[in-house]
Parts: structure tokens; sequence; C-alpha cells
């Protein structure tokens, strides 16, 4: 099948006109049935292609969750915390202690990779990055990645334009600032004003890779002393934690 390429006005008007022609059609948040409640492997930890690898031999329905996938799942186990029964709510507090464990344990990474330019701010954003179901494989060129370095409160970005066209791509997502803000708060435990958003430079800052250097980046999520961070500075070759998630 051919991948999706879109660029950032053509993903924000692909997800509005379904939802204005049809409002029950899904978007990408509503693909996800259901995020894994334990990391995968028990915990161990791959390289961004070690896990493209393991999660592609894998035949139960499960594939390895893009940054969308779990923005998703992450909505979703706000609403069973807010609206579930007693039993969906003790499942849901059981994932979400699982998840953070994640965050601070080896960060938790995404099949989203990011192909920075060397010498720009234009960007690609790539989502399910070499999945053997090449129909989920979502391609977004050309799109204004601003540097965040060493991390941004997220308010700052999302306040701007381009950030919060930013923000949208990489989560999947049409939601405002204030929706995106309270689910990220939600699932890491931490006040806005540590849940940080964090890319590569494209100059030199002392103790940070530029993109000439590492344009090829990973996408994981982490929190440390600092906050939480979404981060897209992450290296393609560093050992984290992933999780899978089965799609509609």
């Amino acid at each position: 099948m051919m991948q999706v390429q879109m660029s950032e006005e053509e993903f924000q008007e692909r997800f509005n006109r379904l939802l204005q022609d049809n409002p029950e059609t899904p978007t990408l948040e509503s693909r996800v049935i259901d995020i894994d409640a334990e990391p995968a492997e028990s915990g161990s930890k791959k390289t961004q292609d070690g896990w493209v690898t393991y999660w592609n031999g894998v035949n139960d329905g499960c594939v390895f969750a893009s940054i969308p996938d779990l923005y998703a799942g992450f909505k979703l186990l706000k609403h069973q915390i807010e609206h579930g029964n007693t039993t969906e709510k003790a499942l849901a507090e059981k994932i979400i202690e699982s998840l953070r464990e994640d965050f601070k344990g080896s960060w938790l990474i995404s099949s989203t990779r990011i192909n920075y330019q060397t010498t720009g701010l234009e960007s690609e954003i790539i989502h399910h990055y070499n999945c053997k179901n090449t129909a989920l494989i979502t391609r977004i060129p050309k799109i204004i990645i601003k540097e965040y370095c060493p991390g941004k409160p997220i308010n700052e970005v999302l306040n701007d334009k381009q950030g919060l066209a930013y923000m949208q791509a990489l989560l999947g997502t049409t939601d405002n600032p204030k929706t995106i803000t309270e689910t990220l708060t939600f699932i890491s435990g931490k006040p806005k004003e540590q849940t940080l958003i964090w890319t590569p430079p494209v100059k030199t800052v002392t103790g940070y890779k530029t993109r000439a250097e590492k344009p090829c980046r990973a996408v994981d999520l982490l929190s440390n002393g600092v906050g939480f961070l979404v981060s897209s500075y992450g290296r393609i070759d560093y050992p984290s934690r992933s999780r899978g998630v089965r799609l509609k």
C-alpha cells in the first residue's frame, strides 16, 4: 500500500473534514482499543530499531505504539478514571502506575521518528516507522519544529501557532491546547509548569547534539527531577522500554 504523506496544513484539514462530514468518523486517537497494561518483554530495553523488529514479529494484533497511539490511550485512561466503574478505575490506575514507572525507569520509546533538517526548522514526522503494516505508516513532511532545548513549558509551546501545529501533528490530534495539557499532566502526574516539550537545537547548545550531528531522532516520554518531557530529542540507539497497542 502507499504510505500517507501530508503537509502540516493537509493534516489539519483532513481531520477537520472527517469530523465535519461524519461526526462518528474515528480520528487517530479513537483507533486505539487497548494499550498494553505492562511494558513489552517484562520491561526489557531495546533501541527504536530493535523494537521495530520485535513488534514486526508479533502476530497477536498488537503493534509498536506510536506517540498518537499513546496519547489516545492516555485519553481513554483519563475517561476511565473519570467515568468508569470501580473495576475499570482500578484497572486504569494500575496501567497509569505502570506507565509512570516506564517514564522514570528507562523512558518510554515510541514508533514515531523525526527526520530533522540539518540547517533549518522544517522536519518530517513518521508515525509507525518501518511498521510491517504499511497502511499504518503516516508521514508528515515539511512541518516546522522549533528549538525547545533543553525543554520549554507546554503552555509556551501551545500558545504559539507553529508550536500548536507541531504538537497536534506529533500527537495525531486536533485537540485544543487545554485538552492536550490536561491529558499529558493527567498521565504524568506532573503540573503543567513541569510538563516540557523537548526538541534538538539547530545551532550549538552546550551539552546537546545538534540536528546536523544527529538528524534522525526517536520520540519518547520521560520523567525526571526537572519534570515530564515529551521528547523529540531522543537517540534512536538509546535502549528504552516500549508498549504495544491494539488498533481498530
